[in-house]
């Protein structure tokens, strides 16, 4: 009897260490944290396929190991666009793993950073190209991808490269943990920005380097960059002209407001150094024909024509150098005037035309 006591009393022992040693390694294997932020946008938070949240989220208790991080957001400005980031993330033990998200219209306009942690010390970069260069406190210190040891504690993280806008972050170097750092870089939609008119319907030429074929190859990729980040030039455009004459409108107001000749802005997208084509300026016609130019109470009646860089001034068929030439006059001629807009005068040559008021002056 005796000996059957203890017997039950060894196995209850080993049971009840069975268990705590399962709950241990259910809590070893359950505690890593996720903490994803979009600074700019709320996003929806999907973990292997299932929603668990919405953007700032911390969650806790996740499962160590692999997973499918999905954010999902919409761009009001483009219609509710649906903007979606997926990537593989690592979760470890007692670690938290972070992602700042900063959405834009599409993936080649959008940035953010993943940090996670593997045993070990240091740090690791990556970034999204071979070709970007990765600064520590204002120190040069690889490009494309960097293994490195700093000193503990908090550091300035700068990546960027030609043709992209650079990012900045804070990062904390710990002792007994290396920081992987992953940083996405988005793409400038804008080297240049140059105005041809201004009026009822403003105009101008946005260019970025011919090399930059990622944009230039894709316009309708690099309309959506546009549209979202004028605002940091302190503008808005209403709608965008590719080099083969296709119209992309920011959104169906912009659309509307056009066609019903109100107040807009419009932008050519070219490469640097390339002549708008015939297209492109067909194009803008088609979308200025319902426009009137304003018209100022003549005080004179007719222009004489000034001297030109070229000897010659072109008439155009609408006052803004994206309206089509059709035909030129030469300094010294006197020709009547037809109306008075902001920078051009309207005039009666072989034609009715527009002239530059910067190569003419009213008698």
């Amino acid at each position: 009897m005796r000996f059957l006591k203890i017997l039950l009393s060894l196995i209850a022992i080993i049971i009840l260490i069975i268990i705590f040693g399962l709950a241990f390694q259910f809590f070893k294997s359950s505690n890593s944290i996720l903490k994803v932020e979009t600074p700019n946008f709320t996003s929806k938070v999907f973990l292997d396929e299932k929603l668990i949240g919405t953007t700032p989220l911390l969650k806790k208790n996740l499962r160590v190991g692999s997973h499918t991080l999905r954010l999902e957001s919409e761009i009001s400005s483009l219609d509710n666009k649906k903007v979606v980031f997926s990537k593989k993330i690592s979760l470890t033990a007692q670690n938290i793993t972070a992602i700042n998200f900063d959405f834009g219209p599409n993936g080649a306009f959008s940035a953010g950073d993943v940090r996670s942690f593997q045993a070990g010390g240091g740090l690791s970069i990556i970034t999204t190209s071979a070709k970007s260069d990765i600064w520590l406190d204002g120190e040069l210190v690889g490009r494309g991808a960097v293994s490195i040891d700093p000193n503990r504690g908090i550091h300035k993280l700068r990546v960027g490269k030609s043709g992209f806008y650079t990012r900045e972050m804070e990062i904390n170097i710990e002792s007994g943990s290396r920081l992987i750092v992953e940083v996405f870089l988005s793409e400038n939609p804008f080297s240049e920005i140059a105005k041809l008119q201004e009026g009822q319907i403003n105009s101008y030429e946005i260019a970025i380097s011919a090399s930059h074929t990622s944009l230039i190859d894709k316009p309708e990729i690099w309309a959506e960059g546009v549209f979202f980040y004028a605002k940091t030039k302190q503008m808005g455009f209403d709608a965008l002209i590719d080099q083969n004459g296709k119209t992309y409108f920011q959104n169906k107001k912009s659309e509307a407001k056009i066609k019903a000749a109100k107040a807009s802005t419009i932008g050519f997208l070219k490469a640097d150094g390339q002549e708008t084509t015939g297209a492109a300026k067909k194009a803008f016609e088609n979308l200025a024909k319902n426009y009137q130019p304003a018209e100022t109470t003549a005080t004179t009646s007719s222009v004489e024509i000034l001297q030109t860089p070229t000897g010659i001034l072109n008439v155009r068929n609408g006052p803004g150098t994206a309206y089509a030439i059709i035909g030129q006059v030469s300094p010294g001629e006197k020709y009547k005037l037809l109306e008075d807009t902001s920078g051009w005068y309207k005039i009666k040559a072989a034609k009715e035309g527009w002239i530059s008021s910067q190569y003419a002056k009213k008698l």
